[in-house]
């Protein structure tokens, strides 16, 4: 028996902030990633989202949140388009925020208001984020496989890597193939015998922002990927978010320093038992021998296990260092769900996890 509930769809961007604490309660009984936060979602709305109009779909049972999905919807060539309203380049997952006892019902209310949207345009949800082990991917199979009128495309966008970690560094590297273990200690030790190499962790908001340029600076020279990713405009949506972030304990910002001179940095979400390694990028003019990257993705994994943290989230892109430590895959899909499906074009996608071999 399905519960008896009510939808309310909101569609002033002060929501996303007017419902953060029940939001946020929501996502401490249901779990979720820091990009389902409304920190996270109104931020980057505000940042990036240029035209269309919002769907924040919340639902309630009786007086009390139980789900919130924001969608936005534009229209094109005759189709009613409706996708996540978060900069997909700056956000690596989507979920629906709901329990399980809530999450079919909400999504047959979610697409029952989206057709009655379209009207005479052909209705087209475009999903951009989702993981293969997502409730939503496997309770959206469902519902249309009921739908018949309704296809459904899914596309493998890409791999997030992930890595499960025990409860003890040293375990860890037990774990690791014997053969991988070797070389990794080989190139510790002779990047350790070469330099003192230095790590340092900035949790507080104002330390945060300040050695944000300093992050910045480091990404700009890595690669021209990464200097044209990081445009005026990313640069200040992160200068605004991740002190926010910072403030409720969910950001920390890596420096790996040789004396006075960065040879590594990283990024890293601390949300719940799972570290989200955002960003990483290693200084090209630091001497390869030092392994800038390999140390501080070591140290960044050392004091994760030492916080009791269960899982470290590589995210999305399978560059080959994210498969140094002996990496697992998730497959990251795009779903798109309607009447009529138009011919997908490809999705190339720049993020800050893309960075040079360590």
């Amino acid at each position: 028996m399905e519960p008896r509930v009510r939808l309310q769809v909101l569609d002033d961007p002060p929501a996303f902030f007017e419902l953060q604490d029940a939001w946020l309660d929501l996502l401490r009984q249901t779990g979720g990633t820091p990009f389902d936060t409304p920190l996270w979602l109104g931020v980057s709305f505000m940042y990036f989202f240029r035209e269309g109009r919002l769907h924040l779909f919340t639902l309630y049972d009786d007086e009390r949140l139980v789900g919130v999905f924001p969608l936005a919807s534009l229209e094109r060539n005759g189709y009613l388009w409706v996708t996540s309203p978060a900069e997909r380049d700056v956000t690596d997952y989507i979920e629906v925020i709901t329990g399980q006892q809530y999450r079919r019902v909400f999504l047959q209310e979610i697409l029952a208001h989206l057709k009655g949207l379209a009207l005479d345009r052909r209705l087209v949800l475009d999903l951009e984020g989702l993981r293969g082990n997502s409730p939503t991917l496997w309770t959206l199979q469902q519902i249309l496989g009921e739908r018949p009128e309704l296809r459904i495309q899914q596309q493998v966008l890409t791999r997030a890597p992930y890595l499960s970690l025990p409860d003890s560094y040293d375990k860890f590297l037990l774990g690791l193939k014997p053969k991988e273990r070797k070389k990794l200690s080989k190139r510790v030790r002779r990047a350790e015998k070469l330099a003192a190499l230095e790590t340092a962790r900035y949790t507080e908001p104002g330390e945060v922002r300040e050695q944000l340029y300093e992050f910045f600076r480091l990404f700009s020279i890595s690669s021209e990927e990464m200097r044209n990713f990081l445009t005026d405009e990313r640069q200040a949506f992160y200068l605004e978010l991740a002190p926010l972030l910072a403030a409720r304990g969910w950001l920390a910002l890596y420096m790996l320093r040789i004396d006075t001179e960065t040879a590594a940095t990283a990024l890293v979400l601390e949300y719940g038992t799972t570290r989200y390694l955002y960003a990483l990028a290693v200084n090209p003019w630091i001497d390869e021998d030092l392994a800038p990257g390999l140390v501080l993705l070591l140290r960044i994994v050392e004091q994760a296990i030492a916080d009791g943290i269960q899982v470290l989230d590589l995210l999305r892109g399978d560059q080959a260092y994210k498969y140094l430590l002996g990496a697992r895959d998730v497959p990251v899909y795009r779903v798109v769900v309607g009447e009529e499906i138009p011919d997908l074009e490809p999705r190339p996608r720049g993020n800050l996890t893309q960075v040079p071999a360590l």
